[in-house]
């Protein structure tokens, strides 16, 4: 066996067995010499007494470990645990309690401090943010960045949870946010809420929100109801509103169709109303069966009149079989409301005939249903007439079995001689006609409404002509 002991028969000493010390000792408050050991305890309860503290050469502390806090033995304001310092010694880095910190020992100067991330203690009082972000000039710089991190102060009062701002920090009073990203908000919130925006300054030149697309036409708003493949509702950045059922695509849309013009390329419906006394102005609205209808300030309420464009030049009729000196066609539907009113209007010239009797009637179609005769007495043989006729139709009842009343009136003179009634060479007549019962008249079909003439023979030529002819709907 070989033994381990020397030749003074001892084993070798271990490195703590040494007898060989450093040359000197280290000096309290020395600042050259260097302390080297294996186990070094600090106990106690913190400053003025145990703790390890570094300060720099201009005596500020950068450093320390301690218990609890309070101030160095070379002074300088101390935090427990194991915190670094800013040479100023107004922001530090603290590990204490399992939690890492960043704060400020003077929340007041949080502006001057560069660069820096920190959190405030609320005790203070101050509306300071716990956590911060800025950059080094966020106290005076115009592009500086900052984001402030909030939450409740010491009384209780509730502060902004974020704020993101650009420029001096003096002048950031609300969020800008810039997300370069998908921001969602998800929750089960019954009362909604979800995002609100406010702005609490008035006559803004902007609007609070603002949505910018890259192209013309590009989708810039949606709304879906769960479950949708598409949206209900969309609005492109060239501002159509677009509306759809959610499983299919949009199909009617609302836009700016010209200057000044709101256009549609659909159907607008209107739900019935009813209209009370003090409007505004005008309202439309619809009635019962669907008509258009206008409410003036004082809440009556008419049907929306209107007149189609007149048909220029008119027609002709110089035969003895009824032919049109004025048509029109009703739309399907457009007369479904019982006391619809209409007027075919026409004007005109004509040459009267040798004895020959003219016929006027109004029809439906081809169905006549009321007509009037003037003798060929009437007139002078040769004689250059003018006239005016207006039929008017009125809906008696509605659907596919509905019902119109019809009636013609108007009258007739010679031209170029001062009118004598009673005197063919210088007569002016008047007429009018109409139907003894109710007529067959669908208000769900299309109808044609027509003024009709016929000659009862074609003896010296007779013939009468409509300059123009129109439609009005008159309630």
């Amino acid at each position: 066996m070989v033994s381990m002991r020397g030749t003074g028969g001892n084993p070798p000493r271990r490195l703590d067995q040494q007898r060989a010390y450093p040359p000197t000792g280290v000096q309290p408050g020395s600042l050259t010499n260097i302390f080297r050991g294996r186990l070094v305890i600090v106990k106690g309860k913190g400053p003025p007494g145990s703790g390890l503290y570094v300060y720099d050469l201009a005596g500020e502390l950068i450093a320390s470990i301690a218990a609890t806090g309070g101030t160095g033995p070379l002074g300088g304001t101390v935090v427990p645990g194991l915190v670094s310092y800013s040479p100023a010694g107004e922001t530090f880095v603290q590990m204490f309690g399992n939690e890492l910190q960043f704060g400020s020992s003077n929340p007041a100067s949080f502006v001057e401090t560069s660069g820096l991330i920190f959190m405030i203690d609320a005790t203070t009082g101050a509306a300071r943010p716990q956590l911060q972000i800025q950059s080094p000039n966020v106290g005076v710089a115009a592009d500086a960045m900052y984001v402030g991190l909030y939450g409740e102060s010491h009384d209780g009062t509730q502060l902004p949870q974020l704020v993101i701002g650009a420029g001096a920090l003096s002048a950031i009073t609300s969020a800008a946010v810039d997300i370069q990203g998908t921001v969602a908000i998800t929750t089960g919130s019954g009362t909604g809420g979800l995002l609100t925006v406010t702005n609490t300054a008035g006559s803004a030149s902007k609007p609070a929100v603002q949505w910018n697309g890259l192209n013309s036409g590009d989708a810039i708003l949606g709304v879906d109801v769960s479950g949708d493949t598409f949206n209900r509702f969309k609005i492109d950045t060239g501002g159509v509103h677009l509306w759809g059922p959610g499983n299919a695509t949009q199909d009617t849309n609302l836009y700016r169709g010209a200057a000044n013009t709101l256009q549609t390329d659909d159907s607008v419906a209107l739900s019935n109303q009813s209209v009370s006394a003090g409007l505004a102005g005008a309202v439309l609205l619809s009635g019962a069966s669907g008509t258009l209808q206008l409410a003036n300030a004082s809440g009556l309420i008419r049907n929306a009149a209107g007149a189609a464009p007149a048909t220029v030049p008119g027609l002709t009729v110089n035969g003895t079989a009824f032919a049109n000196l004025a048509t029109a066609t009703l739309p399907a539907n457009d007369g479904n409301v019982v006391g619809g009113v209409y007027r075919l209007v026409a004007a005109g010239n004509g040459t009267w005939g040798t004895t020959e009797q003219l016929t006027l009637q109004i029809a439906l179609g081809s169905t006549g249903i009321g007509s009037i005769q003037i003798a060929a007495a009437a007139f002078a043989s040769g004689s250059s007439i003018r006239w005016n006729a207006t039929a008017t139709f009125v809906i008696a009842s509605t659907g596919s079995g509905g019902t119109v009343v019809g009636h013609l009136d108007g009258s007739m003179n010679l031209t170029g001689t001062a009118l004598n009634p009673g005197v063919a060479a210088s007569n002016t007549l008047p007429f009018n006609c109409g139907q003894t019962t109710a007529a067959a008249f669908s208000t769900i079909a299309a109808q044609t409404l027509n003024i009709q003439a016929e000659w009862a023979g074609t003896v010296g030529t007779p013939s009468i002509t409509s300059q123009y002819y129109y439609l009005e709907r008159v309630a």
